[in-house]
């Protein structure tokens, strides 16, 4: 497990440190989207490995909670893949890449971060899915860090009034 949560928290502080000091990725965009798609790929993995021996007995009412949220989730996450394209989605206008403004959904739904929000509510799903301890632990904590760039991202925006994406979730 921990091996998980350190490629977690890796993928989270390789994004803090391209918001915090892009001019170390000054128009490098292709390592970033291919470390990136590592980090989520052994994320992947390692969630597989850690669920994969898990009795599956749910009832039909969490796969169908499962279901309903994992799809709504990953909409969110995808539909911003979309509209952004690779460029905007890592953070290419923090290095050097022109970006477009996106009002089309799911930007027009009042969040700022339509993808973090989709990924934690994936992350939800997953929980109910496998409600065991050590999924809760793993949920949380991915969770956690999610609203912590979150917070980053907007706290940036806000405080040097460029704001990319309009705020209304993590602009605490």
């Amino acid at each position: 497990m921990f091996l998980l949560l350190f490629v977690i928290f890796l993928s989270h502080f390789f994004y803090a440190l391209i918001w915090y000091k892009p001019k170390l990725f000054k128009k490098k965009i292709k390592p970033i989207i291919t470390f990136s798609h590592l980090l989520k790929f052994l994320q992947f993995y390692l969630i597989y490995d850690k669920v994969k021996d898990y009795p599956f007995n749910q009832n039909i009412y969490q796969i169908y909670l499962f279901f309903i949220l994992f799809v709504v989730g990953q909409t969110l996450n995808i539909m911003v893949y979309i509209r952004l394209g690779n460029i905007g989605v890592y953070y290419g206008n923090k290095i050097g890449y022109t970006t477009k403004w996106i009002k089309a959904f799911p930007y027009n739904l009042g969040i700022s971060n339509p993808q973090y929000i989709g990924c934690i509510i994936s992350l939800l799903s997953l929980f109910i899915l496998f409600p065991f301890i050590d999924i809760a632990i793993i949920s949380l904590y991915w969770i956690s860090l999610y609203i912590v760039t979150c917070i980053i991202e907007n706290e940036y925006t806000f405080s040097n009034k460029k704001n990319f994406f309009l705020t209304k979730f993590c602009s605490g």
